[in-house]
């Protein structure tokens, strides 16, 4: 076969392909405006570095005591810039002192780990329901992260170490202990302590010597730290004692008794908390709804204005401190000694040690007392005897309602205790009151020894009740009754003061004279009769 043509060859045509149809153009995003690259950060220094740190853990410090408005800062500021370390603090009520104290406790705490906090306050029970909570709420709004523990019976608020410690974060951390002045071994707990600071709540209110617990007792706990003192607390009737001298106002002070020296004083008014501006508005308008004059009404002056007032009215006992109190005084050996004792147990043992002499004078002379919690009854034999060995011959008066506490002192501690009469109590009450407005009873030492005594007698009102018929007695009588047990043993009233002897040469000298000479003869007289009369009768 013939070969075939290259045309022959050709492959045939395809068919043309369909063209797609193309999808519509997409709309192009507008381009994004470049942002300025922020120039880098300067590189700091290692010391830098620890600087802004340190600036960083300072403001989160102070951000407890940033919050205190600026005259409760004063109180700060005396403790950072060391102005200061003994620091008295009078504000009435409601006027945030609790707050402040534990704010500036809280926060140098923070920055001193491993240190000591004392927190003193009336009772276990103010701790409980004032210091403690405001604690609770502090370090739940800063977030601190403390814990609350009770550690040998005492309240306890432990804050972290900050080293963050696997095993214990809170082992070395700084602490703050509450404690009750009503405690009877607060003295022997508080010994040998080394604290940091410490604060004494309601100076006008104790019942024991404060001065003693400041000087003997809190003072040594902040030597060797250098540590700050607190003694807070609102005005109160009696214008004596240890806070009355830190906080007395100047036209208060003399040449001879100024206020206590080496104390920083602050001050402030309850309507300086504005905290509190509003509702104690309010209650000032409720006020003067019922009465226009209550801002002359020494309540408000004391409680509300921060006023040092002698508030005498309605007591029960005339007592006052200023006419009734003397610094010492010296007995005679031929003086007796009377002490009258009110027992109780968590209302305390009440003790009070008088004196009167009548053959010298005709007052009725309290030489101290003294009022302790929980005593047991070893513990109330040791404190009679003490007196008993102090005071020769001392009669003891004890209270009859606790009849089993005074067989066993009479039985197995062999003390000889009469029972007190309680019978016609007001009437007693009416014969002392009339005493102390002669000026017949004296009380020796009333802001030392005898404190809890005139803490008492000034504090104890009359409650009238029955539309004002009859009254009953308003607030704590353990040494007051005590007081008035032993005055009912007493017989100063029996003194009759010596003639006075007339003037040599007189006429009335004569006349002595005469009439001693006279008595003499028929002395000599009766004598000579009756030993006659023997001779006749005998022979």
């Amino acid at each position: 076969m013939p070969p075939k043509s290259k045309k022959a060859a050709k492959k045939p045509k395809k068919a043309p392909k369909k063209a797609k149809k193309r999808a519509p153009a997409k709309k192009k995003a507008p381009k994004a405006r470049k942002t300025p690259k922020k120039p880098p950060e300067p590189r700091l220094t290692p010391d830098q570095k620890e600087e802004l740190a340190l600036l960083e853990m300072l403001a989160w410090r102070d951000r407890v005591v940033d919050a205190l408005y600026p005259i409760q800062q004063k109180i700060w500021h005396l403790v950072r810039d060391k102005v200061s370390r003994r620091i008295a603090v009078k504000v009435p009520r409601r006027g945030g002192k609790t707050w402040c104290i534990a704010s500036i406790m809280c926060r140098d705490a923070i920055g001193n780990p491993g240190s000591l906090y004392l927190y003193i306050a009336l009772s276990k029970s103010s701790t409980q329901n004032i210091v403690l909570p405001i604690l609770k709420e502090l370090n739940l709004m800063y977030e601190w992260g403390g814990v609350f523990k009770e550690i040998k019976g005492i309240q306890t608020m432990v804050f972290p170490n900050g080293r963050l410690s696997p095993k214990d974060p809170y082992d070395g951390g700084s602490q703050i202990q509450l404690y009750g002045a009503d405690r009877e071994d607060l003295h022997d707990r508080l010994l040998g302590l080394k604290c940091r600071m410490v604060c004494v709540d309601e100076g006008a209110a104790w019942r024991s010597d404060l001065r003693y617990f400041v000087k003997q007792v809190i003072e040594p706990t902040l030597m060797d730290l250098r540590g700050f003192l607190f003694v807070v607390g609102a005005p109160g009737p009696i214008l004596r004692g240890f806070f009355y001298d830190l906080t007395k106002p100047d036209h208060h002070c003399t040449e001879d008794a100024p206020r206590e020296p080496g104390w920083a004083f602050e001050e402030w008014r309850t309507e300086d908390n504005p905290a509190v501006a509003t509702e104690f508005e309010e209650l000032k308008q409720e006020w003067a709804a019922a009465d226009n004059t209550y801002k002359e009404k020494l309540w408000y002056r004391i409680q509300w204005c921060g006023e040092w007032l002698a508030d005498l009215k309605d007591n029960v006992y005339d007592f006052d401190p200023e006419v009734h109190g003397i610094p010492s005084f010296k007995t005679a050996s031929s003086a007796k000694y009377v002490m009258g004792m009110d027992t109780g147990w968590s209302a305390g043992m009440a003790y009070v040690v008088s004196t009167y002499d009548k053959s010298k004078h005709d007052k009725w002379v309290v030489l101290e007392s003294d009022w302790c919690v929980q005593q047991n009854n070893d513990e109330i034999a040791a404190q009679i005897n003490h007196y008993r060995d102090k005071y020769k011959s001392l009669l003891v008066v004890g209270d009859p309602n606790n009849a089993q506490l005074n067989n066993e002192l009479r039985r197995r501690y062999k003390i000889p205790l009469l029972d007190a009469e309680k019978t016609d109590k007001k009437d007693w009450m009416r014969t002392i009151n009339t005493d102390y407005q002669q000026g017949r009873i004296a009380i020796v030492g009333p802001e030392t020894s005898n404190q809890a005594l005139c803490t008492e007698l000034v504090q104890l009102k009359k409650k009238f009740v029955r539309g004002g018929e009859q009254w009953e007695e308003h607030g704590d009588n353990h040494c007051g009754d005590a007081h008035l047990y032993a005055f009912r043993y007493c017989y100063q009233f029996l003194h009759r003061p010596k003639k006075p002897k007339p003037k040599h040469g007189t006429t009335a000298w004569l006349r002595e004279k005469a009439a001693k000479l006279k008595e003499q003869r028929m002395k000599q007289v009766r004598q000579a009769s009756r030993s006659r009369y023997r001779r006749s009768r005998w022979g």
